[in-house]
């Protein structure tokens, strides 16, 4: 009786950790904490999110992550968010950090044509008026890009670590 009653707790804990893992990693709040406590960026509660890209978890944590965050109630304020705007002068420094993101997750991801097909169908435009966020870690092999599109009420989240 003392086995099956140490089997079924098991169960029960093991069911009860994957349940909380798949719904808690795509939750948004979770997301905007995450990214406020990792990388420094206040972004607004999203009313959706939407995955693009997600590597599959490595046990170093390497991996590519392209969300999408859909803002349709929530009016967006980018005064709080540490986002930059940008302008006729920053705006290719950011348009090359973007492509470089998308052209090194396609050559790397071992489902590139999945990944290709997803950044096909989501492409991402950089434009003057638009606002924009940067941050690197461990000497670049780590980095974090969040661009504003004010006019489609989206920020799009692209996230690199090697």
């Amino acid at each position: 009786m003392k086995k099956w009653l140490i089997m079924i707790g098991c169960i029960v804990l093991t069911s009860g950790f994957y349940i909380w893992f798949t719904t808690s990693t795509n939750n948004p709040f979770n997301i905007v904490y995450f990214y406020k406590e990792k990388w420094g960026i206040h972004l607004p509660q999203p009313d959706e999110l939407q995955e693009i890209v997600a590597s599959p978890s490595s046990f170093n944590g390497d991996g590519e992550w392209f969300y999408i965050l859909q803002y349709k109630e929530t009016k967006l304020n980018v005064e709080d968010t540490g986002m930059v705007a940008l302008t006729a002068e920053n705006v290719e420094e950011a348009s090359k950090k973007i492509a470089h993101f998308v052209t090194t997750t396609t050559s790397m991801v071992s489902t590139s044509e999945e990944v290709k097909n997803a950044f096909k169908a989501h492409p991402i435009e950089v434009k003057i008026g638009d606002y924009y966020f940067y941050k690197e870690k461990n000497d670049g092999y780590d980095y974090f890009i969040a661009l504003l599109k004010k006019d489609e009420q989206q920020i799009y989240l692209l996230e690199w670590h090697q």
